[in-house]
């Protein structure tokens, strides 16, 4: 069985009480929601445009609120980062 190794930045935001799960795989720019109230196993995605503009500025406060705390300065990726990916 082959292995998927991602190493790429993948955040999820879990709301409603643990009944929704948006993520946002930012180096592809796929955005998914799962409905986990009635999709508990989160087998398909019911992203709708509501949904992004909620979620999307909300995850990328919170990711942007953990770099602050850290201390996190930002480097613009080289030829090798792409290389890597």
């Amino acid at each position: 069985m082959a292995r998927l190794q991602y190493y790429g930045p993948v955040y999820g935001i879990l709301d409603r009480k643990g009944k929704g799960l948006f993520v946002a795989d930012e180096l592809d720019g796929v955005y998914q929601y799962f409905d986990l109230e009635h999709d508990p196993f989160g087998l398909k995605s019911v992203l709708s445009e509501d949904e992004l503009r909620h979620y999307r500025p909300l995850l990328r406060a919170h990711v942007q609120h953990i770099a602050d705390m850290n201390h996190f300065q930002y480097r613009a990726p080289t030829l090798v980062d792409w290389l890597m990916r």
